[in-house]
């Protein structure tokens, strides 16, 4: 039978208790985005009798709050003592580890060094006789003579051989090298990151009561800091067969002082130490400020109407996916966890390490998309749908297109089963041109009240493909925060087909056709701003 024991800091029940030392090893770690929850096993021949069952050596940066105790076997558990062991000398084991791997990694390089200024020494040599103009030679009975033409090629045959194999050898000793020098930064990273901290450590006393001998299974559970992990991502487009597929990862962080070898490892999105009651809010007060006069004419308003790179891709939409490989996942909708495949390795050297967390390919709906009053390029892009067990993180991502590397983007937050939309980088066979065809600033006449803005504009694009493209071009569309402004599309000088606000994107016009195989089309679009003449128009 199992039982679980939650830490209680009392005296022990046994005072005359025998001390039992447990040696434990760490068996599965859960890594929350900013510490980690380690649980470490151990067993022990538990006479009969009270005992103290003493786990030494565990990290000073411990939670002690969050010790948890359990055992297996018929035995009991009793009060948990924690104490901190201070030495001037104290070195953790690791850290002797470590200095151990610096010293034969050290003697290691400098044979590797020598190897390699023997193999440059001779091939400086052979290559000194290559260039050499004297004529080939050689000693018989104390009397130099010329080579013959047939042993003077042997000869030069050997000279090249000679100076292949030692390039060679010069270039696998120089890689060797580096692989050397990259181990030997990590292990000195890793022993600074240790030996920075408090030469302390914590000692775990628990007390026990077994009716009769038994072999006894503990589990020990804590959490700590200098751990953490984030997600990042690959996106692959395959424009041939219209997929699109999503490698997550997990990049894993841990200098806790602890060596995660052959562990079962899993990565958390819970936030456990960012409390457990909510904020308050404080009364934010707005109050309105009085009218504007207006301080000149309006100049230059075209540029700044047709001409802002704050346009951006929303995320959003429920659309068929297959599950490529993940890690088993479990949770709810506050968090999750994934487990990570097989078992792991994380060194406490502070370096990150990679381990994927899923994978998921879903066919795509590629279009072009452009946005002439921004740029004039069109940009190749995905939408596809993700059915994935959780949310999927911020993070970095990596973009591939028919294999090759596009550059770099981001993960916004993605929730279960939403729409994602991505761009694959410019389409250079999309034409695109804009033009603005009309400005007009009317104050109107004497007895008017208002001023009127009208912007008139024309985008041409062309699809060099040779096949059938959507495109989708957007545009501006002001909105109001006042309502003295009124704007209005003027529908006689705008093409036909728009959509406002599209995907929820306010202040957005949106046309979608497919165009033709070197069919080019032209996107007409107008609009006018009617507001105040004793008002301001910002913007």
């Amino acid at each position: 039978m199992k039982k679980l024991f939650y830490l209680t800091l009392l005296a022990p029940f046994a005072a005359n208790a025998a001390d039992i030392s447990a040696s434990s090893v760490i068996t599965s770690a859960t890594v929350f985005p900013t510490r980690a929850n380690i649980s470490r096993n151990a067993e022990v021949l538990l006479p009969q009798g009270k005992h103290t069952i003493v786990f030494d050596g565990l990290p000073a940066a411990l939670d002690t709050s969050s010790l948890r105790v359990s055992g297996m076997g018929a035995f009991s558990i009793g009060s948990v003592e924690i104490k901190e062991l201070f030495s001037k000398d104290f070195v953790v084991e690791q850290e002797r580890k470590l200095r151990d791997k610096i010293a034969d990694l050290s003697d290691r390089r400098r044979f590797v060094e020598s190897d390699l200024a023997a193999a440059e020494t001779g091939k400086t040599f052979l290559e000194n006789m290559a260039k050499s103009n004297a004529s080939p030679q050689i000693s018989v009975n104390d009397k130099t003579e010329a080579l013959s033409p047939d042993a003077w090629g042997k000869a030069w045959q050997s000279l090249q051989k000679g100076m292949k194999s030692l390039g060679r050898e010069t270039i696998e000793k120089q890689i060797e090298l580096r692989k050397i020098d990259a181990e030997l930064s990590a292990l000195n990273k890793e022993l600074r990151l240790l030996s920075g901290g408090s030469k302390s450590a914590k000692q775990i006393r628990v007390n026990v009561e077994s009716a009769a001998p038994v072999a006894a299974k503990l589990t020990v559970q804590y959490q700590i800091a200098n751990a953490s992990w984030k997600p990042i991502y690959e996106a692959r487009l395959n424009t041939r067969d219209k997929t699109v597929e999503i490698m997550q990862y997990g990049t894993i962080s841990q200098h806790t002082g602890e060596e995660w070898n052959n562990i079962d490892l899993s990565l958390s999105t819970a936030q456990p130490v960012l409390g457990t009651v909510p904020p308050e809010l404080e009364t934010r007060w707005l109050n309105l400020d009085e009218p504007v006069k207006k301080r000149g004419k309006m100049l230059g308003r075209a540029a700044s109407f047709s001409n802002d790179s704050s346009f951006a891709d929303t995320i959003s939409e429920p659309a068929e996916t297959a599950e490529i490989a993940a890690a088993e996942f479990s949770g709810s909708d506050f968090a999750g966890t994934f487990a990570v495949k097989g078992k792991a390795n994380v060194p406490s050297d502070g370096s990150d390490y990679r381990f994927l967390v899923g994978g998921w390919s879903a066919k795509a709906d590629i279009y072009a998309k452009a946005v002439p009053a921004v740029q004039p390029a069109a940009y190749v892009m995905a939408s596809a749908q993700l059915n994935t067990p959780a949310p999927l993180l911020p993070g970095a991502m990596s973009l591939f297109r028919d294999g090759a590397f596009i550059g770099d983007s981001k993960m916004n937050f993605l929730r279960p089963n939403a729409k994602l939309h991505l761009s694959f980088g410019q389409d250079d066979k999309i034409l695109v041109k804009h033009t603005v065809a009309g400005f007009e600033e009317d104050n109107g006449s004497m007895i008017s009240r208002n001023n009127k803005i009208t912007l008139r504009t024309t985008a041409a694009i062309q699809n060099l493909h040779k096949e059938p493209l959507k495109i989708a071009v957007y545009d501006f569309l002001p909105v109001a925060k006042n309502s003295d402004i009124a704007i209005k599309i003027t529908k006689d000088e705008t093409t036909a087909g728009y959509e406002t606000d599209p995907d929820g994107k306010v202040g957005v016009v949106k046309w979608e056709s497919v165009y033709q195989p070197q069919e080019q089309k032209t996107v007409n679009y107008g609009y006018s701003i009617t507001y105040p003449k004793d008002r301001e128009l910002l913007f």
